[in-house]
């Protein structure tokens, strides 16, 4: 893989880790709906690579 490329990869990753991280800090999964929505997200992720991988 191109070096620019995995590190805008890696980068992107850290960003949503660390967006996760605060969401839970600030008790996230007590908003209702969040169990459905977390479904949703996951989903839509496992799509999406799963097509990716398919390109």
């Amino acid at each position: 893989m191109d070096n620019k490329l995995s590190k805008a990869i890696s980068k992107c990753r850290d960003e949503e880790l660390e967006h996760r991280d605060v969401g839970l800090e600030q008790n996230a999964q007590l908003a209702p709906g969040y169990e459905a929505m977390s479904e949703v997200i996951k989903a839509g992720c496992r799509t999406a690579i799963w097509i990716s991988e398919r390109l």
